[in-house]
């Protein structure tokens, strides 16, 4: 068989992700390829942000709750410029006709970084990004690797900005909002799970994850995908620790303008508050903080509508949050936010977007000598005290200088409530409780 190597120009999805419309994020679609023998294609993106992070509100410590940003009663008023880069990546992607419609294919997904940040962490490995091997043809896709969760996919058409960008919505699922590295599988202090993000995240690429996405029929497509179970870390055979696994669905729907989705998640002993592991079961209250195992759960909502020939989007994202820290010790949390974009003419876009972060609820972090407020991912726990919640605003520019290149000016702002510390994203410095974190810049993205 011959085999070619050629540089692909990746569709604009990248450099305006709210016209991507493709429903589940699988190379080449779902239906077998059309060419004999098999091919190789390269490609990918670099995605560079320049700006400036401040966060000047007026800060306050809560007891019990560490803030390593800052030491007790101090008025936090960190700024300053950085270089950071966010989301770049390799995609290395191969499919080869099986005869019948169907095809095998494989991906591997790499970050790349020419800040030189990744390296200098030692997390410049291959396939720590969407990877996989699998088998496609009129029945749908099925294939197994690291790769974005069924919900995720759902939802990820239903927003214009990228989630760990600081004008992104990571807030919404409690993502980690940290510098991009990939996903290196690399033990979370709060979960033992092997997964960038931690056990609070809901925004996952999951390692050693099997998927089925069906074909598209009568406007739906739906997807359900299971962890295995030794995709953690830290918890051997023998060791009596519960063993984590995600179990993840979605569905969506596209007709003309309307485009719906919704996606559903579990996660079976994630420990999201980060208690001590151990082979002693507590039982109910778990005083002593040793994890004895829950079940996580997330019901996510989206919608879209196009007006004027597309030129212009609207979205809207519901989601439901809901931990089992502990036995009987509980957290929720219900989120929303909206976005959209306004193609004006040519190469001129604007987005803008509004993210309401809800106050958390339940039994976890309620007051008393054993049970202090705790964090839960980046949100704090306190028995439903209130003024845990967060408002973010958002805007862009974007100039596309083509179907690959565009440039933008960034403008966001994260007003925290009293006992709400939330990162902006990207780049951003902890805040301490109560403060406003905002950040300017500009942003590069190059699709090859």
């Amino acid at each position: 068989m011959n085999k070619k190597l050629m540089a692909v120009a990746v569709a604009g999805a990248f450099v305006v992700p709210s016209l991507a419309f493709a429903q589940f994020s699988t190379p080449d679609g779902v239906t077998g390829s059309n060419a004999s023998g098999s091919n190789v294609t390269i490609g990918g993106r670099l995605n560079f942000l320049y700006g400036y992070y401040s966060a000047g509100g007026a800060g306050n410590n809560i007891a019990g709750v560490p803030n390593t940003s800052l030491a007790a009663g101090y008025q936090s008023k960190l700024s300053g410029d950085a270089f950071n880069n966010s989301e770049s990546e390799l995609d290395i992607k191969g499919s080869e006709n099986l005869g019948g419609g169907l095809s095998a294919w494989f991906q591997c997904g790499s970050s790349l970084d020419v800040t030189g940040g990744a390296a200098g962490q030692g997390t410049g490995g291959l396939c720590g990004r969407n990877s996989a091997i699998g088998f496609k043809g009129n029945f749908g896709n099925v294939y197994g690797g690291n790769w974005d969760t069924s919900s995720k996919m759902a939802i990820t058409p239903f927003t214009v900005f990228a989630q760990s960008y600081p004008v992104g919505n990571s807030l919404v699922f409690n993502g980690a909002a940290s510098a991009d590295q990939g996903n290196i599988a690399v033990p979370s202090t709060a979960s033992a799970v092997a997964q960038s993000g931690g056990g609070a995240n809901w925004w996952r690429r999951q390692s050693r994850l099997l998927t089925y996405i069906t074909p598209v029929i009568q406007g739906f497509q739906a997807s359900i995908s299971m962890s295995a179970a030794n995709e953690q870390t830290a918890q051997t055979v023998g060791s009596g620790i519960n063993k984590a696994r995600l179990w993840s669905t979605g569905v969506n729907y596209s007709n003309g303008p309307l485009k719906l989705g919704v996606g559903y998640e579990l996660h079976k002993n994630y420990n999201p508050g980060g208690l001590s592991q151990t082979s002693v079961v507590n039982g109910v209250g778990n005083l002593t903080g040793n994890y004895a195992g829950g079940t996580d759960s997330q019901l996510v909502l989206g919608a879209q509508y196009a007006f004027m020939n597309n030129s212009v989007l609207v979205n809207a994202i519901w989601v439901n949050n809901n931990y089992q820290i502990n036995g009987n010790l509980n957290m929720t949390q219900t989120n929303w936010t909206l976005n959209g974009a306004w193609n004006i003419s040519g190469p001129h876009t604007i987005r803008l977007g509004y993210v309401n972060v809800g106050s958390t609820g339940g039994t976890a972090g309620a007051g008393g000598t054993n049970f202090a407020p705790l964090t839960v991912g980046q949100m704090t726990a306190n028995g439903g005290a209130g003024n845990t919640g967060a408002k973010k605003y958002q805007f862009e520019y974007a100039y596309a200088f083509s179907k690959r290149t565009e440039v933008s000016l960034g403008i966001a702002q994260v007003k925290n409530d009293a006992q709400s510390n939330i990162l902006i994203g990207t780049g951003s410095t902890l805040p301490n409780f109560g403060e406003t974190q905002s950040y300017y810049g500009l942003r590069m993205t190059h699709v090859f």
